[in-house]
């Protein structure tokens, strides 16, 4: 890794290479010198997989790629190279002024005329959709765009018998959930049922919030007796429902009394009772959430039926039902040396632009082409 945030340049001739550097910084500079160096040292521009999260970085890649090459034909032509400061950056990783002389005028026509791999994540998968629609169960003509949930969320629940409706509604009337909100967890996680992580709970939801209940009364009482001690203060205990303590600011100090109403009255007594109250939030919440995705867990499989047969019928997809498709497609039994094949496997480099900002599933698809290319492994060698 190279921390940009120092003065020294970063070592493109590392095989394995991260940058990590503030805005502004010269990261997408690096990147394109990359980019430069890898064509010096003999790949082709289809091989180079760049990938960036915007249509407009994309577009500012390949300018910036496109006009360094340029300048360096130039350069080379009139002299100049020593003023250029890609070409300084590639003599200090290996790359010398006789090689630019002899080489750039070919390296550039290449890049020119053929279509570099430089595109949107987004636009990357949805072109491995395209080759394995059929794989994936969709048509090869369907089109990006959004939809109405509600319409999807109706279908659904008119494919419900009687009693599933009701559970539906009890649980979120328990819960104090909206049932479109519960049908949202429902499609978030019908193509990532390896995402929902149920755990074993022993303890009673009805305990925990009675324990809370009794806390919080605790703290009320000894709080509301302190001298000089203002209504607002009093006041930060009271809640409706067990969700609101989780938004006072109080609970969010490490000392009760960092609070502001409460830093002219000693707490320090309650400091056990305030970590209790913390720890009984934490496995409120647990207990909430596993109940949830217990109940979600109930009706993902028919949902993503009724899902794919509302998508098929309107043949459009967003972008992020493309993304979890192609997740399901590279985990499924999909023959992987067939798989590689039809994608492309001439990708001999993978550059990602803003890498922090890369989703757990995003990455996830990733990464099988990520070990692929690592391994060296294929029709072609020394990848």
């Amino acid at each position: 890794m190279h921390d940009n945030t120092q003065d020294t340049q970063p070592d493109i001739r590392n095989e394995y290479l991260v940058l990590r550097a503030s805005a502004g910084s010269g990261k997408t500079f690096s990147l394109a010198l990359r980019f430069v160096y890898l064509l010096c040292k003999g790949a082709k521009a289809w091989e180079i997989l760049t990938l960036t999260f915007t249509k407009k970085a994309s577009n500012e890649m390949r300018s910036r790629i496109q006009k360094n090459l340029k300048n360096l034909y130039t350069d080379s032509l009139h002299g100049t190279l020593t003023s250029n400061d890609t070409f300084v950056s590639l003599q200090a990783n290996g790359i010398d002024e006789e090689f630019i002389k002899h080489n750039i005028k070919r390296i550039y026509t290449q890049f020119m005329q053929t279509r570099p791999k430089i595109t949107t994540i987004d636009s990357f998968f949805y072109s491995i959709l395209q080759k394995f629609c059929w794989h994936a169960g969709v048509s090869n003509a369907f089109e990006i765009s959004e939809y109405d949930n509600m319409a999807l969320y109706e279908r659904f629940a008119q494919c419900l018998s009687q009693n599933e409706r009701k559970s539906i509604a009890k649980f979120c009337s328990v819960n104090d959930m909206r049932i479109e909100d519960f049908l949202g967890f429902v499609s978030k996680f019908s193509e990532q049922k390896h995402a929902l992580r149920q755990t074993e709970q022993k303890t009673n939801l009805k305990e925990v919030k009675n324990s809370i209940d009794s806390i919080m009364e605790h703290l009320r009482q000894e709080i509301a007796t302190k001298p000089n001690i203002k209504q607002v203060g009093i006041n930060a205990l009271n809640y409706k429902h067990i969700e609101d303590i989780a938004l006072k600011t109080w609970l969010a100090k490490a000392n009760p009394n960092d609070y502001n109403y409460w830093k002219k009255i000693d707490l320090s007594h309650l400091t056990n009772d305030f970590n209790a109250l913390k720890k009984l939030l934490c496995v409120y919440y647990q207990i909430k959430q596993n109940a949830i995705f217990t109940q979600v867990h109930t009706y993902i499989d028919k949902f993503c039926s009724i899902k794919h047969d509302f998508l098929r019928q309107k043949n459009i997809l967003t972008h992020e039902d493309i993304t979890r498709k192609v997740h399901n497609l590279l985990h499924s039994n999909i023959d992987r040396d067939f798989f590689y094949f039809r994608l492309d496997e001439r990708i001999m480099h993978i550059l990602l632009d803003e890498f922090q900002d890369t989703s757990i599933i995003q990455y996830e698809i990733l990464r099988p082409l990520i070990e692929e290319i690592l391994s060296g492994k294929g029709r072609i060698d020394e990848r």
